[in-house]
């Protein structure tokens, strides 16, 4: 038995074949497309600077803190309920650390949490008022947990990125704050 073939079937399935090869390609530019832009795309702000921070992280820290004499999670429930005593010891906590390790992370998380949480209920004004009471070192130390994200651009727009803060929150960061300066932690 011979299979028989029409010049009408080998046109369609001519045309079947072609459609089915443009479609291929079409989505194979789609999907390159696609992943070319999102190479471009900056990182997705996650809001965690300091990496995903866990809950298991949280309670280390605060373990970590006991170890060292400080009730870091009772002064952290009451920097939420507008005790900015409180806070001027959870920014004094700063100076504990020598490393970027887990501990330290958690604690940048909380910093930086701070600031936009309390920043936007108390006013930055009222945060940086509790910040310019502390010492100098301490004064550095926090800002640099703040600003951590933006020194982690890429250099050609590491400039333009620190001195954003600079002009949103003048209060917080005066003209001579530089990224890590005399800060052993964040000049490593």
């Amino acid at each position: 038995m011979r299979l028989r073939f029409t010049i009408r079937d080998l046109l369609w399935l001519t045309l079947v074949v072609a459609l089915s090869l443009g479609w291929w390609q079409y989505a194979l530019r789609t999907n390159d497309t696609i992943q070319g832009l999102r190479q471009q795309l900056p990182p997705e702000d996650s809001g965690m600077p300091f990496g995903k921070i866990t809950d298991e992280d949280i309670d280390q820290l605060f373990a970590y803190a006991d170890r060292k004499g400080e009730d870091l999670k009772s002064d952290c429930n009451k920097m939420y309920s507008d005790d900015s005593e409180a806070l001027g010891r959870v920014f004094r906590f700063s100076l504990q650390f020598g490393d970027l390790g887990r501990n330290c992370r958690a604690y940048g998380q909380i910093i930086y949490s701070s600031f936009l949480n309390l920043g936007e209920a108390w006013g930055v004004e009222k945060y940086a008022n509790v910040l310019k009471s502390q010492p100098a070192d301490v004064q550095q130390r926090v800002r640099d947990f703040i600003c951590f994200e933006t020194s982690k651009l890429p250099k050609d727009t590491r400039t333009e990125g620190m001195a954003d803060p600079k002009r949103a929150y003048p209060s917080m960061f005066p003209p001579n704050y530089e990224f890590g300066k005399d800060d052993p932690l964040f000049t490593k």
